[in-house]
């Protein structure tokens, strides 16, 4: 109820592991704060400015390494699984409704062989040599269905999978 955006709402789906482990970093930033703290209360000046600087940069390090994957598991994880399926497949690759160049990556796009291959608008409405994959947001899906010619594969945390031959 908190999130009106439909794509937020379907993400938030993500079957994403968390293990109470991730507030850890936490409790290290306050006993960083509160030694660091207590160099200054004595006097100690140095030696709190390094406690506080390195306890910092190990509190980030240590946060990053417990977040951002689980956060990328909510963000975008459905469609770079996506992607990574049809990286043997010689296909073309789209997005809808939203920009990304995971699809180049993961996908490990090939250099293409049809002299319009680079156009979009041939991609999703001309005559094709290769399978066609468009991924949309859930919001952007009747767009698609629109267009025609698309057929829905599947749906998963907030992302509508498509395509066309």
């Amino acid at each position: 109820p908190l999130f009106k955006d439909p794509f937020a709402q379907a993400n938030l789906e993500a079957n994403v592991q968390w293990t109470g482990f991730e507030s850890l970093p936490a409790f290290l930033l306050a006993a960083v704060l509160f030694f660091s703290l207590r160099a200054f209360s004595k006097k100690q000046t140095w030696n709190g400015f390094c406690l506080l600087f390195g306890g910092s940069a190990l509190f980030v390090f240590l946060t990053v390494i417990a977040f951002v994957k689980r956060v990328e598991g909510y963000s975008q994880r459905a469609a770079i699984e996506f992607f990574e399926s049809k990286a043997k497949e010689d296909c073309y690759i789209l997005t809808h409704g939203y920009k990304s160049y995971a699809h180049l990556f993961y996908a490990r796009k090939r250099p293409p062989t049809h002299p319009e291959a680079h156009d979009p608008y041939f991609l999703k409405y001309g005559n094709s040599d290769k399978p066609v994959y468009l991924v949309a947001k859930i919001h952007k899906a009747e767009e698609v269905l629109k267009m025609g010619g698309f057929e829905e594969l599947y749906r998963k945390n907030g992302f509508v999978f498509f395509s066309r031959d």
